[in-house]
């Protein structure tokens, strides 16, 4: 059976603002826990404009295209049903109801990063996908289609900021320090601040663990500098 067998456009309850501030706050977390957990480097990352993780079974890529105040999401759970329908599939098809501005995006930026392959044949592929309009969020699945299809993560980090930090503490088992330096270096961050010196931010950071380059790396890509 086809992924979907018709195109379809829905609302998400996920505002776009959330979302960004969601990728930005689970960044940061991730910097700091990088600290002690540097083997999972790789679980949040940003190129640019495109913020890529992996969570549990599934992956994916949020584009935030500031030039066209737009944002162009795909995600792909490993097991899900409608990866057996490619090859023949295309994932870019998912952005059928979308504009073309967002179909550009999502055919140039977002699904290079989730190649997959089939066999001999490589090619990007996602099992949902969703995109802005104003400050609202659509896709082609309906809330609950999303979530299992690749839609988990997203849930988690467009909680309401509490519960989002709640997560993280859980997940991260960060103590009291480590969650205050996730909240200065956060603020900073929606502060616009670049460059900070390492003995402003309220944590005990030694520069000779294992962690500690994950940790500038990490700020690094979200264009923060620790002098």
């Amino acid at each position: 059976m086809a992924i979907l067998s018709k195109a379809m456009k829905h609302k998400l309850e996920y505002p776009a603002k959330r979302l960004t501030s969601g990728c930005l706050y689970s960044s940061v977390a991730h910097a700091v826990a990088n600290l002690k957990f540097p083997f999972f480097s790789y679980d949040q990352s940003w190129n640019g404009e495109n913020y890529s993780f992996q969570f549990d079974r599934s992956r994916g890529t949020v584009t935030f295209d500031k030039e066209n105040d737009l944002i162009v999401a795909a995600f792909r759970d490993d097991t899900s049903s409608r990866l057996l329908d490619y090859p023949e599939y295309k994932a870019a098809w998912l952005f059928s109801e979308a504009d073309e501005r967002v179909r550009k995006i999502a055919e140039s930026e977002t699904l290079e990063y989730l190649y997959y392959a089939f066999g001999k044949v490589s090619m990007p592929a996602a099992t949902t996908a969703m995109w802005s309009e104003g400050d609202a969020m659509y896709s082609p699945d309906d809330d609950a289609a999303f979530i299992v299809n690749g839609g988990e993560f997203i849930g988690i980090i467009c909680a309401p900021p509490e519960e989002l930090a709640e997560h993280w503490i859980e997940q991260y088992e960060f103590t009291e320090d480590e969650l205050a330096a996730v909240d200065y270096l956060y603020k900073s961050k929606c502060d616009g601040v670049a460059r900070l010196a390492l003995k402003d931010i309220p944590l005990a950071i030694d520069k000779g663990s294992d962690g500690y380059a994950e940790f500038l790396t990490s700020l690094s890509e979200l264009s923060m500098e620790i002098e």
